[in-house]
């Protein structure tokens, strides 16, 4: 059953928003990869090898920027996805995820999700940063791993 969109009038501060988006690009600069291998459904690679951006049809698809203007996705994780194309962060993925290894911002946005009792949630298993600077922001609900799953 898919929730739907929910909305936390200021979740964060401003000056967390701040903080958190420098740290997201300390994050880009020392861990970031266009995932254009793993992860094509975020961008596409253009013949000359950089990302194009995606762009929102007027019938409502999805597609590849028809005239290759560039907007890369980077895509940080915990979790193994390229071993030419990623630098791995030291919080890891799945069963040995450390949240001690969080940057300091978002560790504390982290415990105050873990926190909201209308978020039935079981333990912190992965932390990705889809990173983009011009494209279609669009995430479907999923399981990833499906083993992660019910």
């Amino acid at each position: 059953c898919n929730p739907g969109i929910r909305v936390e009038p200021n979740f964060i501060s401003m000056e967390e928003e701040e903080t958190l988006a420098e740290e997201v690009k300390a994050l880009v600069k020392t861990y970031g990869a266009v995932m254009g291998d793993a992860r094509t459904y975020a961008h596409d690679v253009h013949k000359d090898g950089a990302s194009v951006r995606l762009v929102l049809t007027p019938s409502g698809q999805i597609e590849p920027d028809p005239e290759g203007i560039a907007g890369p996705m980077w895509r940080i994780t915990g979790r193994a996805e390229s071993a030419s194309a990623q630098k791995v962060p030291p919080w890891s993925y799945g069963a040995t995820l450390d949240k001690s290894k969080l940057p300091l911002v978002l560790a504390r946005i982290v415990e105050r999700i873990a926190g909201l009792e209308s978020y039935p949630l079981g333990p912190l298993r992965d932390v990705t940063i889809n990173y983009r600077t011009s494209s279609v922001c669009r995430l479907d609900p999923h399981i990833d791993p499906l083993g992660d799953g019910p």
